[in-house]
């Protein structure tokens, strides 16, 4: 069997071993032992039970690498203790309180606290925090804790008396600087609540929407909008390729442009690491798939994700994690195949070709979104290719009209109204889809292995479009 099939598998197995890790739990001498045996057999056998053998292996590697997860039992919970930190993460400011976390040498892994509006705090500054710490605890079936311990949150505070010590700048103070003067400018840019939908969809500041325009997207399917995933950059990275092909540039002036708007996009999102995931993924897979190379791009797709959750198996839980897998593994296998059955779809400026990108996205993205945001909206698949098309516009031109105010206000603030009025209509959409009567249901409670269905859509399709990856 191909070397490349081989290491597919063990892929395969790593995930299904971090995905039981969260429910099972095995001691380490039989990890040890289990381990020991299966590679030993691995080597020894040929063909179906090597790859049997070693793919086992891989689950017993996942299940050990969820288990080295640190704890956090060390941690002082349920007593009033004086924490001195500094704030590492940008500051959520919400309509009634602020939300920060901070990294002191007292605690093991990050602090979460929720206090009040004021003092207004920025990140690198040094807090004295005075409050009983909290062990974060699972809340009715949502798995707080674990959702706190993907950002390495071991702690939280509620409501503590505040003292500012001092500052400490370092390189994430800097690019978190970078990014409120990006959003200082923006608010200049765009009115709300438009101007609320770009800070979460661009800048990862999921809190920034207001209720009612929340409430219109998560109950017309399109919540997912308002977040940084990985559906908008491919969106975004295959509109690209298909502007550099109406203008008649050569492949490399396109991977020149995808590079270059991708590390300007990290960069003024702070290189927050949702960003990083979902560019890099994205970016990479697509690039070798608009060259011609489905079978390289679905390798490092699958090489990609196994390393990120390598570094931090409890990404696998992570909403946008694996928006940003399922949408770019639905582009690679089935935007050909869907975009050839749209004939009534003209085919000017590469339409038909963006109606198959986005089409291919939402089917292998929907399972996640119904068990995460439990909310099935029966109109959701025509709104969602109304308002899914748009984003990558509406990102590129924010970011154009955001760089451009840097140099002229009110030369910004005129080439944003286009911006303004497309995000008007995304928003007036959303609300129409969620009032039309029986448009919405929601759903019982849905297990999380759900949005395993996303996976199995994809693995049909790789064996239908017999995707050889050893190419």
């Amino acid at each position: 069997m191909h070397k490349s099939i081989l290491l597919l598998w063990c892929c395969a197995g790593f995930v299904i071993g971090i995905f039981l890790g969260g429910y099972y739990s095995l001691g380490q001498f039989i990890i040890a032992l289990a381990l020991f045996v299966l590679l030993l057999l691995g080597v020894l056998c040929r063909r179906y039970a090597q790859v049997l053998t070693l793919t086992l292996a891989a689950i017993i590697v996942g299940l050990a690498r969820v288990q080295s997860l640190p704890s956090y039992q060390a941690n002082p919970y349920d007593v009033e203790r004086t924490i001195t930190g500094v704030v590492v993460r940008e500051v959520e400011e919400r309509v009634s309180e602020n939300r920060f976390t901070v990294k002191s040498s007292s605690l093991d892994g990050l602090l979460l606290v929720t206090a009040n509006r004021f003092p207004a705090l920025i990140t690198g500054d040094v807090v004295s925090i005075s409050c009983t710490l909290r062990r974060p605890e699972p809340i009715n079936n949502f798995r707080y804790d674990r959702w706190l311990a993907r950002y390495g949150i071991g702690t939280t505070c509620y409501y503590p008396k505040i003292s500012l010590v001092g500052h400490r700048d370092s390189a994430t103070s800097l690019l978190m600087n970078i990014k409120s003067l990006a959003v200082r400018h923006l608010k200049k840019l765009l009115p709300p609540p438009e101007v609320g939908i770009i800070q979460g969809a661009m800048f990862g500041q999921k809190w920034a929407p207001d209720l009612e325009t929340m409430t219109d997207f998560r109950q017309s399917g399109t919540s997912h909008l308002l977040v940084i995933s990985g559906l908008h950059i491919s969106l975004l990275v295959s509109g690209l390729f298909s502007l550099a092909k109406i203008m008649r540039r050569s492949r490399r002036q396109a991977l020149g442009l995808i590079i270059g708007t991708l590390l300007l996009y990290v960069l003024i999102t702070g290189v927050q690491p949702s960003a990083v995931r979902a560019a890099l993924m994205s970016g990479v897979s697509l690039s070798a798939y608009q060259f011609g190379r489905s079978a390289t791009a679905l390798r490092l797709l699958v090489m990609i994700a196994t390393v990120m959750l390598m570094v931090n198996p409890l990404l696998l839980y992570d909403v946008g994690f694996q928006l940003s897998l399922a949408a770019t593994a639905g582009i690679v296998l089935f935007s050909d195949t869907v975009s050839r059955r749209l004939t009534l779809v003209p085919d000017f400026w590469q339409l038909r070709k963006l109606m198959g990108v986005t089409l291919a996205a939402i089917l292998t993205t929907t399972p996640i979104i119904a068990s995460n945001f439990g909310t099935l909206s029966l109109i959701s698949p025509i709104t969602n290719l109304l308002l899914v098309p748009l984003m990558p516009i509406v990102m590129l031109g924010a970011g154009i009209v955001l760089l451009l105010s840097f140099i002229s206000i009110d030369l910004g603030q005129l080439l944003a109204l286009p911006v303004s009025d497309i995000l008007h209509a995304m928003i007036y959409l959303s609300h129409l889809s969620r009032i039309i009567p029986g448009a919405s249901i929601t759903l019982p409670e849905i297990p999380p292995w759900f949005s395993l269905l996303s996976a199995l859509i994809i693995g049909w399709g790789a064996r239908s479009a017999q995707v050889k990856v050893y190419e």
